[in-house]
């Protein structure tokens, strides 16, 4: 045997010795206390339900265009949210889009569940306190 292969027997178990040591068991702690993410987007924001049934959430405008709102909780979870033509005033994409960036504010966004989607009924601005 030459002088590498002495080495190379050492350095196997020293290795191994400071792999375990070092926390190289592949598990990662955070990975490992993390909260599973629910599978339906909407467990992650407090729903609020008026006297008529109407629900709503709170959340900060992340994408907005004609056909979808998406707003993140303070958490940063994301939903998703249609808007039908036949609501597009009342929810006023144009007022949602130029908040979008703005940390302040905040849309409380009043939905309807069709078949598992969510639709935007109606927008309403508030304080990100509300978040």
């Amino acid at each position: 045997m030459n002088m590498y292969s002495y080495i190379r027997i050492l350095l196997v178990p020293i290795s191994a010795a400071l792999l375990v040591a070092c926390g190289g068991s592949g598990s990662d702690e955070t990975t490992a206390k993390a909260k599973p993410k629910p599978l339906d987007p909407i467990e992650n924001f407090e729903v609020s339900e008026a006297a008529d049934g109407t629900k709503s959430i709170v959340g900060r405008p992340v994408r907005a265009t004609a056909e979808s709102i998406v707003v993140a909780n303070a958490d940063g979870d994301e939903l998703e949210l249609g808007v039908r033509a036949k609501d597009a005033t009342s929810v006023d994409v144009g007022h949602v889009s130029s908040h979008i960036g703005i940390q302040d504010l905040a849309f409380r966004m009043y939905y309807e569940d069709v078949d598992g989607k969510l639709y935007a009924l109606a927008s309403e601005e508030v304080s990100s306190t509300e978040l």
